[in-house]
């Protein structure tokens, strides 16, 4: 079943970037302050300031992909550091990797440490994530999703709605939003992607955060997509801001 599975992923991957490379992704980028409430700029810059200050995090659970395709739960670790590199091992039973994926910011690598398929290397600014878990993520808001931090949007209008506790960023040259639920205490609930104002891309669920050092992690994350699959990560134990080499982001073939 695993070999299946890495092969699957493998082909995924490279149409991902196929996807990429001709526009068909949906890639977030900077903030664009034009049309906003002093409300929703206090909120907003609240947002970013969560885990302000984390620069690296490492982490193992468990993640489960679920598509029309397959259904396949495992155990992994990841490293990241912000703001664009990440590497993710599907580990065995003994947490010995079995694939590994990553980016440096620079070049998408991925690896399989059972031979099960040829090394792959190419570049790319941020993994697409859409051809293996039919969601349009990559691996940049990946990053903000394990950290529990706001994505990056580019928008044009901010409105608060529902007694304060949602943020609605909106642009309209795509017809796209971005929906944002808070808690009581100003921290994200859930954020969903919207096209045309009621259809969903895709929604970001945070189930759990744990305090550690100031910082807030969230524990388990659903990531739906309604109509395509979802993914699910329970985080088991996390470290945050210790010290990551840089050429753990960087994957060499093995002989």
């Amino acid at each position: 079943m695993q070999k299946i599975f890495v092969h699957i992923i493998f082909i995924l991957i490279i149409i991902g970037e196929i996807m990429l490379l001709h526009g068909c992704s949906y890639v977030k980028t900077h903030c664009i302050l034009t049309k906003i409430s002093i409300e929703a700029k206090h909120i907003i810059d609240h947002l970013y300031s969560i885990n302000h200050d984390l620069k690296t995090l490492k982490g193992i659970g468990t993640i489960t992909i679920h598509t029309k395709q397959m259904h396949f739960k495992a155990r992994a670790a990841w490293n990241i550091m912000f703001p664009d590199k990440i590497r993710i091992s599907i580990v065995d039973f003994y947490g010995q990797p079995i694939e590994t994926i990553a980016s440096d910011g620079k070049y998408l690598y991925v690896l399989s440490h059972k031979n099960t398929h040829s090394f792959y290397k190419k570049r790319s600014l941020s993994l697409n994530l859409e051809g293996i878990i039919s969601i349009p993520l990559t691996s940049t808001e990946l990053i903000t999703i394990l950290a529990g931090t706001m994505p990056s949007w580019i928008f044009d209008t901010a409105t608060i709605e529902k007694n304060n506790n949602t943020l609605l960023l909106g642009r309209y040259w795509d017809d796209q939003h971005l929906k944002v639920n808070l808690t009581i205490d100003r921290f994200i609930h859930n954020y969903s992607v919207l096209e045309n104002f009621s259809d969903t891309l895709y929604q970001v669920s945070y189930k759990d955060t744990t305090p550690a050092d100031n910082f807030r992690i969230p524990k388990s994350i659903y990531i739906d997509s309604q109509e395509h699959g979802y993914l699910d990560i329970h985080v088991d134990r996390f470290w945050v801001n210790t010290p990551i080499s840089q050429d753990v982001f960087v994957i060499m073939p093995t002989n």
